[in-house]
């Protein structure tokens, strides 16, 4: 079974189409459309149960934030 990342890549190589990726998810042999119009701003929400939090989670939210930051 295939990620999402994976198949999408999967379908993008075969010629199906193109799609939205991180840069850390294009392959080399892929190529980068810097012409498209720009896209609309998104949302991402995170939510953390006080009783079932897991410090990995937290650090991984961490990082969400600061990369968010970094891209502004």
């Amino acid at each position: 079974d295939a990620n999402s990342v994976q198949a999408v890549q999967s379908a993008v190589r075969a010629g199906l189409g193109i799609s939205v990726l991180p840069v850390s998810a294009v392959l080399e042999d892929m190529a980068i459309i810097d012409d498209l119009p720009k896209l609309p701003n998104t949302s991402v929400v995170s939510y953390l149960d006080p009783n079932l939090s897991h410090p990995y989670a937290e650090r991984f939210i961490q990082l969400l934030i600061a990369c968010i930051n970094r891209a502004r």
